[in-house]
């Protein structure tokens, strides 16, 4: 399993093909992180992306925003593909000697098997009046073989997070579900014990949940479904005063 001593993130293969298929995915994430603090708020803030991977989100920030992020990475493979694509990039927390207005992390402390701790140095790096942005898979129920192959070791539940939060000295602002109609198609999948290929009928479902099931997704979860359920969860906190 990844950690410090092993950094090595064994998923590289199925990361590239999903970040490659999920687009829709992936401006979504990003769409959610601008509504929470502003366009321009985010556009002048000192960003770090924690868990880069290979830059997905960063690329998009970059494109859309004009925001550069700095980049914080384990796995050595990823971290030579994010500073071949220019981003400022730190293998370690440890490196870093700046403080950063805006944090973000997308589908990352999951894989962490100590995440209370991340989460505490997350917050030795976030400025006094910084906010730090949260994306994971949410509700355990959910979790399955997929999660297992991709190396997950939980799936979140609100107060589960809201608490690991508080203990590592944030406030949460807000926190929301996303994606309800994923939660439905994960639960289905589990039930049929799904598990993910680098083949063509893997690649086309994935195609199908992004240009179909996504859209219907965010539409849903305007009206109000992302206060229910979702396969996600998006929390926004702050350092406790």
């Amino acid at each position: 399993m990844q950690n410090d001593s092993n950094p090595d993130y064994s998923g590289d293969g199925l990361l590239s093909e999903i970040d490659a298929i999920l687009v829709n995915y992936s401006h979504h994430i990003i769409n959610l992180f601008v509504c929470s603090i502003g366009f321009e708020n985010f556009k002048k803030a000192c960003v770090l992306d924690f868990g880069a991977g290979q830059g997905t989100l960063a690329e998009i920030i970059r494109m859309k925003i004009g925001n550069i992020p700095v980049c914080a990475e384990l796995d050595p493979n990823l971290l030579s593909i994010l500073i071949s694509k220019n981003f400022p990039s730190y293998q370690f927390l440890s490196e870093i000697d700046a403080k950063f207005d805006l944090i973000y992390t997308s589908n990352v402390l999951e894989h962490i098997e100590f995440d209370l701790q991340a989460l505490s140095d997350i917050s030795e790096k976030l400025s006094r009046t910084g906010k730090l942005l949260i994306y994971v898979p949410a509700f355990p129920i959910l979790f399955s073989k997929l999660d297992q192959q991709v190396g997950h070791f939980r799936r979140y539940k609100k107060k589960e997070l809201v608490s690991k939060l508080e203990a590592s000295g944030f406030k949460v602002i807000s926190k929301e579900y996303s994606d309800s109609v994923g939660f439905i198609a994960t639960l289905f999948l589990k039930f049929f014990r799904f598990s993910f290929a680098l083949e063509a009928k893997t690649s086309n479902l994935m195609k199908f949940y992004d240009r179909a099931v996504v859209p219907i997704s965010i539409f849903l979860d305007r009206l109000g479904f992302k206060y229910i359920f979702g396969k996600n969860l998006f929390v926004v906190a702050e350092l406790r005063n």
